[in-house]
């Protein structure tokens, strides 16, 4: 079977833990049989002005929380391809 095995996938989440959001991030991560998750917060206002601006958000909003969420994929994506895989609780 070709395919990517589930050591080298990195779940993004988004708008996950609402209360009424029909499936949940960690149902999610169990049915692709993934160990490594991040959760990356919306923050409407602040994308929605760095695209409209055409600046990065480490320039219209270096404070938002998506740029730190975003940061920490980043991160957690060069560690994964600096050692070739992602551990449990490294994401």
């Amino acid at each position: 079977e070709q395919g990517m095995t589930p050591d080298r996938i990195l779940l993004v989440a988004n708008q996950t833990g609402r209360h009424h959001t029909p499936v949940k991030a960690a149902q999610v991560q169990q049915s692709l049989g993934v160990d490594a998750m991040v959760r990356v917060r919306t923050d409407w206002k602040k994308a929605l002005r760095s695209t409209n601006f055409g600046q990065p958000l480490a320039h219209s909003a270096r404070l938002s929380g998506l740029r730190r969420d975003l940061r920490k994929v980043a991160r957690q994506v060069q560690q994964w391809t600096s050692n070739g895989r992602l551990k449990k609780g490294d994401a």
